[in-house]
């Protein structure tokens, strides 16, 4: 079997989530896959049960960060180092958060459309709500052979996400750990690889569940968030000029009223189901 796919999962005090998150990828109809789980030292259960599932399943790695990050960029760049060192002949690599699930014929969808469209690079899918039941998110077509103003106004979720080994090493470390950059890192990497060429397809599907608990990366203070957002589109503007800076200043006006409206709407409901959740 071929189209084997490097899985990377983050986490820090995921025990609530992680073994249905590892059995996500268990029961994928593609079964040639590694996964790799990069621990941001836990002080919960997750490093027992990840090295449990490791025990009973060779597919599965469990790799423990030295010190804490604070984010999930540097334990993501660390599974993909493990792997590169480990000689893992993954074709294909695929990023999983630890609080969510795929559904179980992800990567085979995913893989046929690399098949169909061999100019693309990237292919990422739509999404289910977990706390909101079963509401759809649309998120917009990105098919580019370069940064368009675009991407800007997209959602590219990066549990949906599969993309070739080819832009794995010229671009290694992929998520820039830069703490001002921390939660919208996988944003960053989507405008770098475009940049530099990357073809994007979506698959009109939606392939895996989007669930947040309480004290996630995403359930941070709105003030924050709203300041990495703010560097990042600066970033942007600096480092890409042929993006229109008007562009990038709508893109950035949108962003900031859509994490405001999420964060006064949903947020009491995700704190409220996190802490049910950890009950």
């Amino acid at each position: 079997m071929g189209e084997h796919v490097l899985v990377v999962v983050p986490t820090f005090n995921g025990s609530c989530f992680i073994r249905e998150t590892i059995r996500s990828v268990q029961v994928q109809d593609h079964g040639n896959w590694t996964l790799v789980v990069a621990d941001d030292r836990s002080t919960d259960d997750t490093r027992r049960i990840v090295a449990s599932a490791a025990d009973e399943d060779r597919r599965i790695h469990l790799v423990r960060l030295e010190t804490n990050s604070g984010g999930p960029a540097t334990p993501r760049n660390r599974a993909i180092d493990f792997a590169l060192r480990a000689k893992i002949p993954f074709e294909y690599i695929a990023f999983l958060d630890d609080d969510d699930i795929w559904m179980a014929n992800k990567l085979t969808r995913q893989l046929s459309l690399f098949r169909a469209y061999p100019e693309a690079g990237l292919v990422y899918s739509k999404r289910f709500f977990r706390l909101y039941g079963t509401r759809k998110t649309r998120v917009k077509r990105v098919e580019v052979r370069r940064l368009s103003g675009a991407l800007l106004f997209a959602s590219i979720p990066t549990s949906s996400v599969v993309l070739r080994r080819v832009y794995v090493e010229p671009y290694f470390p992929l998520f820039d750990e830069d703490p001002l950059l921390r939660a919208v890192e996988d944003f960053e990497l989507w405008i770098r690889l475009l940049a530099h060429g990357l073809i994007a397809r979506t698959c009109d599907e939606e392939l895996f569940v989007y669930r947040v608990r309480a004290g996630s990366i995403t359930e941070r203070t709105i003030r924050g968030q709203l300041r990495r957002d703010r560097y990042l589109f600066s970033r942007i503007a600096s480092k890409y000029p042929d993006v229109p800076k008007a562009l990038v200043n709508v893109a950035m006006a949108g962003r900031m009223c859509k994490r405001t409206f999420d964060k006064l709407v949903f947020g009491p409901v995700r704190r409220l189901v996190g802490r049910v959740n950890e009950d």
